[in-house]
């Protein structure tokens, strides 16, 4: 079973808290004094301070969606976590995961243009390129690329208990949020500073099932390699899938044979009819497993 992470609220991990937020502090200050890169069209972040999912991805989409909508390119710039290709590169609708990260692929599949560069700045020309908007995924400490906009995200979680990693789930700064343009989120987990800033509620609003999984029928399982598992099984609970089996993962895992084999032998002693898994995990698992 893996354990939805909130920090290690001891008195090492208050120690170690307090050099991580040194670190920090210094990366924000080298980044400041690296040379800017401004972008020849409009640039949006979309970041937040916390570790966990809070949202970036979807509104990464919403914000493509809005934009297309409205007849203009937009380009999103990622670093592709865990991905083994350095870029920059454009994002191929086939491609591997393990070569460009599952959330880039994700929105590959979904037709929007993704380009995923370990230096981000060094991204920025050929993700530019042809668009009229360039979104930064998880941007918010990527300081030394200017933007028009910085959306930060929160999640369920908020800001948990105030502090740094490892102490808390904060990997950035609360004071950091100054130089926000608007915050995200639940409403009630948008921390109560710099009342200034516009505030807007979004959150989880549903779950889409592929056809053949509107209502499905026998034994089911349920599997979630993302940040907080847990909600994903409590929605579809929530929406009357009774679920046999829940298999939480940590995030991101790259669900390598060894584990695919081990989900089919879960789900055999089972005897698991089908299973339910996040359009994340999907990209990651083979047509037939």
């Amino acid at each position: 079973m893996v354990k939805e992470f909130s920090g290690f609220d001891n008195p090492v991990g208050r120690a170690l808290s307090s050099a991580y937020a040194g670190l920090r502090h210094v990366d924000h200050l080298r980044r400041r004094r690296k040379t800017r890169v401004r972008p020849t069209v409009p640039t949006i972040s979309v970041g937040n301070i916390t570790v966990g999912g809070t949202g970036k991805t979807p509104m990464v989409a919403w914000l493509h969606e809005l934009f297309a909508a409205r007849g203009l390119r937009a380009h999103v710039l990622a670093w592709g976590y865990l991905a083994a290709h350095s870029g920059p590169v454009e994002v191929p609708a086939g491609g591997d995961p393990a070569e460009y990260g599952d959330e880039p692929i994700m929105l590959a599949r979904r037709g929007i243009p993704v380009w995923i560069s370990r230096q981000r700045e060094a991204g920025v020309v050929p993700a530019q390129e042809n668009a009229d908007v360039l979104i930064l995924e998880d941007g918010f400490q990527r300081v030394e690329i200017e933007r028009d906009m910085d959306i930060v995200m929160f999640g369920d979680q908020g800001i948990g208990n105030g502090r740094m990693l490892p102490a808390g789930v904060l990997r950035d700064s609360v004071r950091n949020l100054r130089n926000a343009d608007a915050l995200c989120g639940p409403l009630a987990a948008i921390p109560p500073i710099f009342p200034e800033l516009p505030r807007f509620e979004c959150g989880y609003q549903g779950l889409e099932l592929d056809t053949p999984l509107i209502a499905p029928r026998g034994r089911i399982a349920a599997m979630a390699a993302v940040a907080y598992p847990s909600r994903f099984f409590r929605h579809l609970e929530s929406i009357g899938i009774e679920l046999t089996v829940k298999t939480p993962l940590p995030d991101h895992d790259p669900l390598r044979p060894a584990t695919i084999a081990e989900l089919r032998s879960l789900w055999k002693t089972h005897d698991i009819d089908c299973c339910i898994v996040t359009e994340k995990d999907a990209v990651k698992l083979p047509p037939q497993i």
